[in-house]
C-alpha cells in the first residue's frame, strides 16, 4: 500500500481541484497539516473512497473554511486514494478499502503514517467524510455513544446511527481517541450533502467545545445497526422483474431510514432457499432470524429499519448490500 505524503500547506489553486486534475495537487494518499500554533487539533479525512465527490468540495472550499473566523484550533486533513479518484473509481482494481485498514492489529502504509502522526497531537474531533450509492438522507455515524460525540453528530443530522461493525473503519479507530463522526452526505454530487458538509467542518473548526450535557432531550433520532446484508458473488441479482436469482423493488433504495413491519417483502427469488447472508457484530449469520421464505417471497420476521440499501451491484457484493438498524435508547 502506497506511503503517506506530508504537506503544511494549501496548495495554490485547490479551488480548481477536480477528479480529473487531483493528481497534479496531490499524486498519493496525503495528509495536509495546517498548525496555527493551537494546542488542539480538528482532523478531516476525505476521498477514503475515490469516487465520492463530497471530499472535492472540502478542498475546493478549505480558504473559506478557515479564513471567515478566528483561528481557535489546527486542522490537519488526511486526503486518502487519490489515485482511484482521479479514474472516478471506489478504489482501484485489486486494492484495498481506504477504509478498511484502520485495525488496531496493524495498518498499513499511508494509515501506519497517519497513526504515527496522529499519536502525540491533541485531538478536538475527528471527521470522516462520505457520500454513498442508495438514496438515504444526510446522517452521522457514530462508533460511541458518549454525550459529547452524540453533540457531534447532531450538529450535522438529528439522524444518528450507532454502529459497531465494521471494526476497520477510521472513525472507529479515532473515536477512540476523541469524538469521531462519519457525515453520510447522500449520493455523490448531492448539492445539500456538499454545502450542508462544508459548513459542518467550518462551524466544528471554529467551536470552542463541543457539549457533555445529556442529549436525551434534544431532537435527535438514534438508530443501532444490528445486521449487514451481503450479497454471495456468483448470485445473479435483478430489479423489478425479470429472471434473476434475487429479484428487488425497482425503488429497493428508497427503502431507506423508512421503518419496515414484520412480513413486508423484501425481494422475490426462483431459488428454494434465501440466498442473502445477515451477519450482525459477532459476524454471526443470522439469516433465519431475520428473513423467511414464503412462496417465491422473501419476507421480514421482525420489524426493522434499513440503511444504506444500494443498487449498485459491485457495492453489493464487494462491500455489502446495506444495513438493517433498530432504534436505539440511551
Amino acid at each position: 500500500m502506497e506511503k503517506l505524503n506530508f504537506v503544511q500547506e494549501i496548495p495554490k489553486n485547490i479551488e480548481n481541484i477536480s477528479h480529473e486534475n487531483i493528481l497534479d495537487f496531490f499524486s498519493a494518499p496525503t495528509l495536509m497539516s495546517l498548525d496555527f500554533g493551537k494546542q488542539k487539533w480538528l482532523v478531516v479525512s476525505i476521498l477514503l473512497h475515490g469516487n465520492e465527490t463530497v471530499g472535492l468540495e472540502v478542498l475546493r472550499n478549505i480558504k473559506s473554511i478557515i479564513k471567515s473566523r478566528p483561528v481557535t484550533k489546527n486542522l490537519a486533513i488526511l486526503i486518502g486514494n487519490t489515485g482511484a479518484c482521479s479514474q472516478g473509481l471506489r478504489q482501484l482494481p485489486g486494492q484495498m478499502d481506504f477504509n478498511r485498514v484502520w485495525s488496531e492489529k496493524g495498518e498499513l502504509g499511508f494509515a501506519k503514517d497517519f497513526i504515527s502522526w496522529v499519536e502525540d497531537k491533541d485531538i478536538f474531533a475527528t471527521i470522516d467524510c462520505h457520500n454513498n450509492t442508495g438514496k438515504n438522507p444526510l446522517y452521522s455515524c457514530v462508533t460511541t455513544t458518549d454525550y459529547s460525540t452524540l453533540y457531534l453528530g447532531s450538529l450535522f443530522s438529528r439522524n444518528l446511527v450507532y454502529f459497531e461493525k465494521p471494526k476497520d473503519v477510521f472513525s472507529r479507530r479515532f473515536g477512540l481517541q476523541a469524538p469521531s463522526v462519519t457525515l453520510e452526505c447522500g449520493r455523490s454530487g448531492n448539492p445539500l450533502g456538499l454545502k450542508k458538509c462544508v459548513e459542518f467542518i467550518h462551524d466544528i473548526f471554529h467551536i470552542e467545545e463541543l457539549s457533555l450535557s445529556d442529549p436525551s432531550h434534544q431532537n435527535i433520532k438514534i438508530y443501532h445497526t444490528v445486521v449487514r446484508v451481503k450479497v454471495p458473488s456468483d448470485l445473479n441479482v435483478g430489479f423489478g422483474s425479470g429472471e434473476f436469482d434475487i429479484v428487488f423493488p425497482e425503488n429497493i433504495d428508497e427503502y431507506n431510514f423508512t421503518p419496515l413491519t414484520a412480513g413486508e417483502v423484501l425481494a422475490k427469488t426462483n431459488l428454494n432457499k434465501i440466498p442473502l447472508i445477515l451477519l450482525n457484530d459477532q459476524d454471526e449469520v443470522v439469516t433465519d432470524q431475520y428473513l423467511k421464505l414464503n412462496g417465491n417471497h422473501i419476507c421480514f420476521k421482525k420489524d426493522v429499519v434499513p440503511s444504506m440499501f444500494t443498487k449498485c451491484i459491485d457495492i453489493m457484493k464487494s462491500d455489502s448490500f446495506g444495513y438493517l438498524m433498530e432504534d436505539y435508547h440511551l
